[in-house]
C-alpha cells in the first residue's frame, strides 16, 4: 500500500515546521513496510537529512505553494487528482487540513489536528476575522470528512470530543516526541549574549493567544526586585502584537532587561535552555507545547 504525506506547509518558523521536518528525518530513518509518497516544498526539502530510504519518495513541489490561500486551492483541487494517478490508498494531513475530494475517489483521509485555539479563543486567532472564519470552518469539515483524527493529548481529545460532539473512536491520542539533537550536550553560541546573566526564557510564538502582555506585566513588577534578565525568543506572526510588545518595553523602560531574539535555530535554543535560570510558559490555549 502507498500513503501520501501532504507537507506543504508554510515556511515560516514554527512548531508546525519542526513537527515537518522531525516527521521526515524519523522516516527516514525506519525500516519500512509501507511506500511512502511525501509531498514537500523545495525549502523544505533542503533542512531534511541527506539519508536516503527506498521506501520514501519525495515530490518536490514549487515554495510559493506555502503562500496561504495558494496552499488551500492546491490542496483541495489538484492534490487529489495527483494521489488518484498515483495509485494512493491513505493520504496523511498533518496540518489540520486535508484534501476533502479525496473522499470521492475512495482515498483514507488521515489528519492530525495540532490546535482547538479557533474553538476555544477565536478572538485570539492572529490575521483578518473573516479569514479566521473561515479557517475555522475548513479546519471543521477536515475533521468531519477524515477517517482518523490524531491529536497530541488526552486533554486535547476530551476538548474537540465535546466541542464538535465526534465519536472517541475516531480519535487517536499520539503524543510528541523529543528532538534527538537536544540530546547532544554541544550548542551553538549566540553572538554578544551573555550566557552568564541570570535570566528567565520564554520561547513562543508572537500572537495573541500567547500571553506575552501579562508575562512583560509581571516581570516589570519583579524586576524592581530581583536582578535578573527576560529572554523572549518569538516568532513573529502577528506583526501588530509585536508592535504592541515592543512599545511596551519601551514606555516602560525595559529595554536593558528584556531580550528579544528572532528565528533561531534549535542548536543556539539549546544554549538558552541550559543556561536559563527559569523557563515560562504562558499560553491561553495550548495542545502543541511540549517543552513545558
Amino acid at each position: 500500500m502507498t500513503i501520501a504525506i501532504d507537507l506543504i506547509s508554510t515556511n515560516f518558523g514554527s512548531g508546525s515546521k519542526t513537527y515537518n521536518i522531525n516527521l521526515c528525518n524519523e522516516l527516514n530513518s525506519l525500516k519500512l513496510s509501507q511506500s511512502f509518497k511525501i509531498f514537500i516544498c523545495k525549502k523544505y526539502l533542503n533542512q531534511i537529512s541527506k539519508k536516503k530510504n527506498k521506501r520514501i519518495q519525495y515530490i518536490v513541489k514549487p515554495d510559493f505553494l506555502s503562500i496561504s490561500f495558494i496552499r488551500i486551492f492546491w490542496m483541495q483541487l489538484i492534490l487529489p487528482l495527483e494521489l488518484k494517478l498515483l495509485g494512493v490508498k491513505k493520504i496523511y494531513s498533518p496540518m489540520n487540513f486535508a484534501p476533502l475530494l479525496s473522499k470521492y475517489f475512495g482515498i483514507k483521509i488521515i489528519l492530525c489536528l495540532h490546535s482547538n485555539l479557533p474553538w476555544i479563543y477565536f478572538h485570539f486567532m492572529p490575521g483578518n476575522k473573516l479569514k479566521n472564519y473561515f479557517v475555522k470552518k475548513f479546519m471543521e469539515l477536515s475533521i468531519y470528512a477524515c477517517d482518523i483524527l490524531i491529536v497530541n493529548s488526552n486533554f486535547a481529545k476530551k476538548e474537540i470530543t465535546n466541542i464538535l460532539k465526534l465519536r472517541k473512536k475516531r480519535i487517536v491520542v499520539i503524543k510528541l516526541g523529543i528532538n534527538k539533537l537536544f540530546y547532544n550536550k554541544k550548542y551553538k553560541k549566540i553572538k554578544k549574549f551573555n550566557y552568564k546573566d541570570k535570566y528567565v526564557l520564554s520561547v513562543i510564538s508572537c500572537v495573541k493567544y500567547h500571553n506575552i502582555i501579562n508575562i512583560l506585566k509581571a516581570f516589570k513588577i519583579l524586576n524592581q526586585e530581583l536582578n535578573f534578565k527576560l529572554v523572549l525568543v518569538l516568532q513573529i506572526l502577528d506583526r501588530e502584537y509585536y508592535n504592541e510588545i515592543k512599545n511596551f518595553i519601551e514606555k516602560n523602560l525595559l529595554n536593558q532587561r528584556i531580550i528579544i531574539l528572532k528565528n533561531l535555530n534549535l542548536n543556539e535554543l539549546k544554549g538558552l535552555y541550559k543556561n536559563a535560570k527559569l523557563y515560562l510558559f504562558s499560553s491561553y490555549c495550548e495542545v502543541f507545547g511540549l517543552t513545558s
